[in-house]
């Protein structure tokens, strides 16, 4: 959602957040930055919860979004990873 083509939306507020920061305390800064990837999230409730976006009720009979696509799915997530070296 934020990184944008060629990352131009990422870059963006990256420069914003760290001329407010550099602002704030009068010093250079440096913000490091990182996305991570989830595919297919706009289609797991666990991860637009997640994400912060509401998620309607599902229609009784429907077939839920974890039995869709995993408990892996489910628990991938919940979990919150440590950005690769």
């Amino acid at each position: 959602i934020v990184v944008g083509r060629g990352g131009a939306g990422i870059k963006r507020l990256g420069a914003r957040a760290r001329g407010k920061i550099e602002d704030f305390i009068g010093a250079p800064a440096y913000l490091d930055l990182w996305v991570k990837v989830l595919p297919g999230w706009r289609r797991k409730a666990e991860t637009l919860r997640y994400l912060g976006y509401p998620v309607p009720q599902s229609p009784p009979g429907a077939t839920s979004l974890r039995s869709r696509h995993g408990e892996r799915a489910a628990a991938a997530a919940r979990e919150p990873r440590e950005p690769r070296a």
